[in-house]
């Protein structure tokens, strides 16, 4: 026997040909095919690897990237596997508990406009249902607003932006003093929200130390990308013309802490800082935003972010005028 070769292949019947001759038909692994018993091994064509789907072992059926999920396909193991568990499996009914209540269609072209209008009714928000399930006399005492009982729900008046303004809870309006136009959307939500927000936990008042926006709770999180503070807008309207900023702060009731550096009492307990840095041969204009320590307590971060845009739109409303 020549060294190196096992004694099973030197007893194998070899034909006259030199072609071996395949005892067993056992395939080493699934999926291979064999030749039969007394076929010839040589010049036999090899299986076609791309057709083979071998079977899955029922102890390893739940192993991802296992030899369990070869699947019949050029993509890779971990991904056949995934797309195999979201498809239904051959043979079985599809579920009958699946829910059968369908989306509201959306809006077409033509009631586009009537779709926001409804989703941006003053009157339909969930801050209405909040006040009226507070007490009125707990929700005026931490917020710093005046309440007046009436028959009809009574009303909630408090001062914003230096002006006098009423939340009816009847007919769940804003209604402006005189002088002043109507309120956006987001100004009323502001003014809502701060009543509740302030009965629903402690009201410290005002702190007398003034923070920058990013150093509020999550503040370095939120306000950047599409919350960032309008500086921009207030730099452009005032940046060459700085006085025209400060008589639109006195218009509005803000106080002048500086040469170019102003404080409004927006809401009774919240206090809003802005600056202004002028252009000059150098630098563009900048201005930028601070807030008393304690505005968390009376208002969310988008409620601060919604309050400083109105802010500003105001003040430049006022400079237009």
């Amino acid at each position: 026997m020549p060294i190196g070769l096992p004694s099973a292949a030197m007893s194998r019947p070899v034909r006259p040909d030199g072609a071996r001759v395949c005892l067993r038909a056992t395939a080493r692994k699934p999926g291979h095919e064999f030749p039969e018993a007394g076929q010839l091994v040589r010049n036999s064509p090899a299986p076609d690897r791309t057709e083979i789907s071998r079977p899955r072992h029922p102890a390893r059926s739940s192993k991802i990237g296992s030899r369990a999920h070869r699947v019949p396909c050029r993509m890779p193991i971990g991904q056949a596997a995934f797309f195999r568990r979201l498809a239904p499996t051959v043979g079985q009914n599809p579920p009958t508990d699946l829910p059968t209540e369908r989306l509201p269609p959306m809006p077409s072209q033509s009631n586009a406009q009537s779709y926001v209008s409804a989703r941006q009714d003053f009157s339909r928000h969930p801050h209405w249902d909040d006040l009226l399930a507070l007490d009125p006399s707990v929700v005026a005492e931490k917020s710093g607003a005046s309440y007046e009982a009436s028959d009809g729900g009574g009303a909630f008046g408090m001062d914003f932006m230096g002006a006098r303004y009423r939340l009816n809870l009847a007919d769940r309006t804003a209604v402006s003093p005189p002088g002043r136009s109507e309120l956006d959307y987001n100004a009323k939500i502001v003014l809502l929200a701060y009543l509740v927000k302030s009965a629903a936990g402690p009201s410290p008042g005002l702190s007398g130390r003034e923070v920058g926006p990013h150093s509020l709770p999550c503040g370095d999180l939120f306000f950047k990308g599409p919350h960032e503070l309008p500086k921009a807008p207030l730099a452009k309207a005032f940046g060459s013309d700085p006085g025209a900023l400060a008589r639109a702060s006195a218009a509005i009731g803000a106080e002048t802490l500086g040469a170019l550096a102003w404080k409004a009492r927006v809401l009774p307990k919240v206090e809003v800082y802005y600056y202004l840095d002028p252009a000059d041969d150098e630098f563009p204009a900048d201005a930028r935003y601070n807030y008393d320590a304690n505005v968390c307590y009376y208002l969310s971060l988008d409620m601060i972010f919604a309050l400083t845009n109105f802010l500003a739109q105001l003040l430049i409303s006022v400079k237009e005028t």
